[in-house]
């Protein structure tokens, strides 16, 4: 995909094209039913973040699609703390 936003890649145009397009990918990676392949690989991490700072899975996202994986992850019995949180 082209677009003149990606010729100043620090700019608020191409960081909001960027987030569009990764957001439409997302809505497709967690589709019902994805017919092909992506397009590309970018997606956005389905995560959300109050006004507060909590850091929370979007709704309907506890899981990663196709998988057990916790999106937020979770503390682990092996790994240290700060290796898992």
């Amino acid at each position: 995909m082209l677009d003149d936003s990606f010729l100043k890649p620090d700019s608020l145009d191409c960081i909001q094209k960027l987030n569009t397009v990764a957001s439409k990918y997302w809505d497709l990676y967690s589709s019902e039913m994805l017919d092909h392949d992506l397009p590309s690989h970018l997606l956005s991490y389905p995560v959300g973040v109050t006004n507060d700072g909590l850091v929370t899975e979007l709704p309907g996202t506890e899981f990663f699609p196709d998988t057990k994986g916790r999106v937020l992850g979770t503390i682990s019995d092996l790994l240290p703390p700060i290796l898992t949180t």
